[in-house]
């Protein structure tokens, strides 16, 4: 990214439509971005609404070539990204989704950055966020080697978009592939339509890489690898994936002589942490696996202490080079630095066998209903692997929230008594409600505030009955405290 690729010439590096750039050609576009938009001496802070095409993918090169500083941003939060570039106080601000460049706006603003940030990024796929995390050159390149590495990415491997290019796990797959002197098919089309998989068919596509809710989808829908032979390997990261479907297609893909990587990582790693290699995923289908090359894994307990035995909770820290500069919160903090090259997570995990590591919940992912302690991981996997869409959030912690999808044998009172079977907890501490669809973030990720209205938004009669049960509940306990 931060040198040209003059090393691969004439071979194939991105594909829109239908036109096929090779790298020379793509190294005479960034000169031509450069000239226009980025010929001044002085570093600048650039704002860009990002697409899966061409212009986007010359846009951020550019920047980084030049060691300007710049944030990708989502399109579709155009408001926040607005209210976002005047924050930090953008010296460029574009949008280059309709394979134009067009400024929105700009200012003489004089910053002063650290020397080695690159990239700026939102927190979870948020642009909205009150902070940004900072990467620096060395961390989007010690993640990029690594990702090579562990995929064994070669010249003839080709990945197609099915993530968007503002989220770290999209961006880093085309980095690594552009690194690799591998292509890139960019498209915006849909992983459900027949459109994309005509695209992986007909491009001779190597890799497809899915959060959570596309291989859902493709358990549902149904998916034959038989019809794609160019397949080499998928890759499932931006949430854990249930152990049943984990097996699912670990075991398809064996049988078709491909490979299913699961991953584990966060932005704030640049952003990949961990990968489960594929002869290991039937075995230990809820693992994350190991450290990416070049980082580390290990688990402190709560009083920071290392943790060394199998099987014992604690929570998750990764070190490498490529964790983050830190946060910044205002334009001052784009010239800092962080001094650690760790990140606790904030996951909570357990070593499983040897290097291997399992994630057993979120610190922030908990409620006590009542007093009692409920991993709402836990739930929801249980749930999952019981073959119910869903998503679990709490309210306030004080009572467990399920969403669920139409599908058989899924009610209200169903899933309140497979959950009762496994924790012990009042019927009136569960509320479930079937919905139209789970609300996702634009990375595909669950966005749990929605979530929360979306299931707490109910018709008089439940309401009714939620306070009555809530009432009655609350009667018994105080009764029984006077006895």
């Amino acid at each position: 990214m931060f040198k040209r690729y003059d090393r691969y010439k004439n071979r194939i590096c991105l594909i829109e439509g239908s036109k096929q750039l090779t790298f020379d050609a793509l190294e005479q576009l960034i000169d031509e971005f450069v000239e226009t938009y980025l010929s001044s001496a002085s570093r600048k802070l650039v704002f860009i609404e990002v697409n899966n095409n061409v212009t986007s993918v010359v846009a951020y090169l550019a920047c980084l070539r030049n060691s300007h500083v710049v944030m990708l941003l989502n399109p579709e939060s155009h408001e926040q990204n607005t209210l976002l570039a005047d924050k930090y106080e953008a010296n460029l601000f574009l949008n280059t989704v309709s394979h134009q460049v067009s400024v929105i706006s700009q200012s003489t603003y004089c910053h002063q950055f650290h020397d080695e940030l690159a990239l700026l990024l939102g927190t979870s796929g948020s642009t909205g966020s009150p902070k940004l995390v900072k990467l620096s050159r060395q961390n989007i390149m010690a993640n990029t080697r690594a990702i090579i590495e562990y995929l064994a990415l070669t010249p003839s491997d080709r990945a197609i978009t099915s993530l968007k290019f503002s989220y770290s796990y999209g961006l880093s797959i085309i980095n690594s592939h552009l690194e690799a002197g591998a292509s890139v098919v960019l498209t915006d089309h849909g992983t459900l339509s027949d459109v994309f998989w005509k695209q992986v068919k007909s491009l001779e596509v190597t890799s497809f890489s899915g959060v959570p809710y596309h291989f859902e989808s493709f358990d549902e829908q149904g998916l034959d690898l038989a019809d794609y032979p160019s397949l080499r390997y998928f890759t499932q990261a931006g949430g854990k994936l249930s152990a049943r479907l984990v097996g699912k297609f670990a075991t398809l893909c064996n049988q078709h002589n491909k490979q299913f990587f699961v991953m584990y990582g966060q932005t704030e790693a640049s952003p990949r942490i961990s990968y489960l290699p594929p002869e290991l995923a039937c075995e230990y289908p809820q693992a994350i696996g190991r450290a990416v090359p070049g980082g580390e894994l290990y688990l402190l307990d709560d009083s920071g202490q290392p943790i060394n035995e199998t099987g014992i909770e604690g929570e998750l820290v990764y070190k490498g080079p490529n964790v983050m500069m830190g946060y910044a919160a205002t334009p001052l903090e784009l010239a800092t630095c962080n001094d650690t090259d760790y990140l606790k997570t904030g996951d909570l995990a357990k070593k499983v066998c040897g290097d291997i590591f399992e994630i057993t919940g979120r610190k922030s992912r908990f409620a006590k209903p009542l007093g009692i302690r409920v991993n709402l991981e836990d739930v929801q996997l249980l749930l999952k692997n019981n073959g119910v869409n869903c998503a679990v959030t709490s309210n306030k912690s004080e009572m467990i929230l399920i969403g669920y999808l139409p599908s058989p044998g899924a009610t209200n009172k169903a899933i309140i008594k497979l959950i009762q079977g496994h924790i012990k907890i009042p019927v009136t501490s569960i509320v479930a409600k079937q919905l139209v669809d789970i609300p996702r973030l634009p990375n595909g990720k669950v966005n749990f505030v929605k979530l929360r209205k979306d299931i707490l938004t109910v018709n008089l009669k439940d309401v009714t009955i939620l306070f009555w049960g809530h009432f009655s509940q609350a009667l018994s306990h105080q009764l029984g405290m006077a006895k």
